[in-house]
């Protein structure tokens, strides 16, 4: 078993980043506006703007990374960050019951800070 990455001291903001499911289907996100999401990710944090084409009948999707500062612009508080790190947390054994390796061995590393969060932060 490898060590865990995280630690319970880091800012809630960094453990954000570093408790994020894996890219793709089981990222983390919410709505920020219409057509606008944050998105969760192993990768970082984004703004991920959603956007239709009259003509084209598909949609695009664009994603912009961002940093803590942009957070706290669209009011995203350190509640409310604690309250993503939940759903980091349940997105990342979503992830790991449906295959990724990349989410079970975090699990597997981080279990007794997982544990600690889910305790204190999560109900």
């Amino acid at each position: 078993m490898s060590k865990c990455p995280c630690r319970k001291e880091t800012d809630p903001y960094d453990l954000l980043t570093c408790l994020a499911p894996p890219a793709g289907e089981y990222e983390t996100s919410i709505q920020l506006g219409e057509n606008l999401r944050l998105v969760i990710n192993n990768t970082g944090l984004y703004i991920r703007r959603i956007s239709t084409d009259e003509f084209l009948p598909y949609i695009n999707t664009y994603d912009k990374k961002i940093d803590k500062e942009t957070l706290e612009a669209y009011n995203i508080t350190r509640e409310k960050i604690k309250t993503l790190i939940c759903k980091n947390i349940q997105n990342l054994e979503d992830a790991a019951l449906h295959g990724s390796t990349k989410a079970k061995d975090l699990l597997e590393a981080c279990n007794q800070l997982i544990e600690e969060i889910q305790e204190k932060y999560c109900k």
